[in-house]
């Protein structure tokens, strides 16, 4: 008869534990950095030159926009048009709004008040839209002294400007919008 040897170049049951409960934690520890930030985890970080990549990032079927009421210190995310509960503080100071009109004058714009959720009336200061298709409002944001954000309906993120005259030569692209007569007669 055979001597048969019990010994097995195997690992124990209780290795193999060790392994799994070694795995598990550092999965445990690795997993947040691993997953995508939340909209709301990101809201404290946005700013005036970061609102569209931010609205983009909310999942929506039609309009999503953020709208700031006097003194312009506190902000609101809409998605849907429903307050989506995200406080973000981008001015420090009263904005500026700038658009063009009709007549390419640039013209300081105005808000239409709103009722909050205690029915109460506010005054906007700085309203901003996004689109379904992408496009977003078409503006200048005068932050301080010598610092201007320029919003191009379809540009990705706000441009810099450091004089109004700038950011109006900025925001007059003749490429979005021909100034000549003659560019629309067909």
């Amino acid at each position: 008869m055979q001597n048969v040897s019990l010994d097995r170049g195997g690992f124990t049951l209780f290795e193999l534990i060790i392994v799994v409960v070694l795995i598990g934690a550092l999965y445990g520890i690795f997993i947040n950095k691993l997953e995508p930030k939340k909209p709301k985890d990101r809201a404290d970080s946005i700013t005036l030159e970061t609102i569209k990549p931010f609205l983009k990032s909310l999942k929506s079927t039609k309009l999503r926009e953020i709208v700031c009421t006097t003194p312009c210190t506190e902000c609101t995310v809409f998605v849907d048009s429903v307050d989506q509960k995200m406080e973000l503080e981008l001015f420090e100071q009263m904005p500026i709004v700038y658009t063009i009109d009709r007549y390419n004058s640039t013209v300081q714009k105005e808000y239409l008040s709103i009722f909050d959720q205690k029915g109460v009336m506010r005054e906007v200061c700085f309203r901003f839209k996004l689109f379904e298709n992408g496009s977003s409002s078409h503006m200048i944001v005068k932050k301080g002294e010598d610092s201007f954000a320029v919003f191009r309906s379809m540009s990705r993120v706000a441009l810099k400007a450091s004089s109004l005259s700038e950011a109006q030569e900025l925001l007059r692209d003749d490429s979005i919008l021909p100034l000549e007569k003659r560019d629309y007669d067909f």
